[in-house]
């Protein structure tokens, strides 16, 4: 069996190797636990429970095989996701062997699913699909998906976040985690699931500094636990201004805010509501403060590491995407001295 390996969070991980399939690929599973002898004894449990990869298994069971493999290596949040494909999404082609399925199948399946369903969820399903299939050494191209439109996004202006901010200052001595983090999602450009995994050890006062370097995410059992991030850009050091720092509570141990992510976005959309500021949603304050520092001039660079993006893409397509009320205010500039120029 492999060594036990020690993860920056602090748990255990073990990559479990479990055979062969029938063409020889190897087969591996990695278990996590909080202690070594926890994850040696889930590794063993796991040798003995092997089972090789059926040569023609139906598409749920590939699915199913996809999922049982990766568990342990992919976060919490997309098992989740899976989970929920796999026990809705393919009903119309579930119980066909994968040797037997043609292009047509999964064509028409798609025009099916699509029906009722959104092209983000319908691309997310073929992908958990097509992913299921490889590992059996089966794939498909040709297969068309529907069209997926970006989403119409609003980007809180200064005024709205500096209104919104003013009323929950009103509350804060009753809600003080909704109003840290706002701070740390407009300024620190924080995602929820980090804001509410920040411990006393990830603040250093002295620097003005907070360290992310996980994340609180919702198990299958729909139980929250903290994890590592997603990726490893999103370990990174959030220099903050003394105004945000003080507002961090000034707890010896433990978790600085006490609420998980679901609960922060509850509390927003009622202070929302509430307060009369144009309606935007808690992920919107990253797209706030992203473009903000667009607009200030800061190099996309700097964004990316302050926001702990791994690319460009997303920042470029959606945040820098955004019309900012600067930005507003030179397009009216440039059509008026259009229209200056133009004969009249």
């Amino acid at each position: 069996m492999a060594n036990a390996k020690r993860l920056p969070s602090g748990s255990w991980r073990i990559r479990v190797f479990l055979g062969t399939d029938e063409d020889g690929h190897k087969i591996t599973q990695s278990v996590t636990a909080e202690t070594k002898r926890d994850a040696e004894m889930q590794a063993a449990l796991l040798k003995t429970q092997k089972r090789k990869i059926s040569e023609n298994p139906t598409v749920h069971e590939a699915i199913r095989q996809y999922i049982d493999v990766r568990i342990g290596i992919l976060s919490p949040s997309t098992i989740r996701a899976y989970e929920s494909l796999y026990r809705t999404a393919y009903d119309g082609i579930g119980s066909i062997r994968v040797q037997r399925l043609k292009r047509v199948d999964l064509q028409r399946w798609v025009s099916d699913y699509s029906a009722d369903h959104s092209p983000k969820r319908v691309s997310n399903a073929w992908g958990l699909l097509r992913a299921s299939l490889a590992m059996v050494d089966v794939s498909f191209n040709g297969i068309t998906l529907p069209t997926r439109y970006r989403a119409d996004t609003y980007t809180p202006s200064d005024g709205d976040v500096g209104e919104f901010l003013r009323y929950i200052t009103q509350t804060r001595t009753k809600d003080n985690d909704l109003y840290l983090a706002v701070m740390l999602a407009a300024y620190g450009c924080m995602r929820r699931s980090e804001i509410c995994a920040l411990t006393a050890d990830d603040i250093d006062r002295k620097s003005g500094i907070v360290h992310v370097s996980k994340a609180m995410v919702k198990t299958e059992d729909r139980d929250w636990v903290v994890k590592m991030p997603k990726t490893p850009g999103s370990v990174r050091d959030v220099p903050l201004p003394k105004e945000i720092m003080d507002a961090i509570p000034a707890v010896k141990k433990g978790r600085v805010i006490q609420a998980n992510p679901d609960q922060i976005s509850h509390r927003f959309e009622r202070a929302i509501k509430t307060s009369g500021v144009h309606r935007f949603r808690f992920h919107d304050l990253r797209h706030y403060a992203a473009s903000t520092m667009h607009a200030w001039g800061v190099p996309d660079q700097y964004i990316m590491a302050r926001g702990g993006w791994s690319s460009d893409y997303v920042m470029k397509r959606v945040y820098r995407g955004t019309i900012s009320e600067e930005e507003k205010k030179i397009n009216a500039e440039i059509a008026k001295r259009i229209s200056k120029i133009l004969p009249k």
